[in-house]
């Protein structure tokens, strides 16, 4: 079988000319690849704003989840600092016990946060962190003198 016919554009094209769909019978899309381009095109111009809030909205959600499963795994199965006890999210974040984040982060290049929560989630929650606010994780900062640049005397 090197030909098949477009259910769009009605031609018997070669086989390269079709994308591979794993759900067709075949293993080849329907349409060729330049009816297939079309129609797509077509597609994002009709739904295009509409399809982007969603993927947008959802991956917030899978974002604040993922958070929401990190920070209580670390915050000893409770969303909440485990110096002080403060359980407003906003505040909360992953701290490094023995410092060194901010070198940890770019070694393994991670962009923010979030990149974070998804690797801890993704290497099964390896020891070495905890659930901090930010007030806790700025005061252990001064008290270890873990500055991120040196201070002038």
């Amino acid at each position: 079988m090197n030909d098949k016919r477009c259910s769009t554009c009605k031609q018997t094209k070669s086989i390269s000319e079709f994308g591979v769909k794993r759900r067709e019978l075949d293993g080849y899309n329907y349409q060729c690849k330049s009816c297939n381009s079309i129609a797509t095109k077509k597609y994002r111009e009709k739904y295009g704003e509409e399809i982007r809030r969603k993927v947008r909205i959802a991956a917030r959600k899978r974002k604040k989840r993922i958070k929401i499963e990190v920070l209580t795994h670390y915050g000893g199965n409770s969303l909440a600092c485990v110096k002080c006890g403060f359980d407003d999210i906003r505040a909360l974040s992953i701290d490094h016990i023995n410092g060194g984040g901010g070198q940890h982060k770019k070694g393994l290049k991670l962009s923010g946060g979030g990149s974070l929560y998804d690797w801890l989630q993704k290497q099964g929650y390896p020891e070495g962190y905890q659930t901090l606010c930010m007030n806790c994780q700025y005061v252990k900062r001064d008290e270890n003198q873990e500055h991120r640049y040196k201070l002038k005397d």
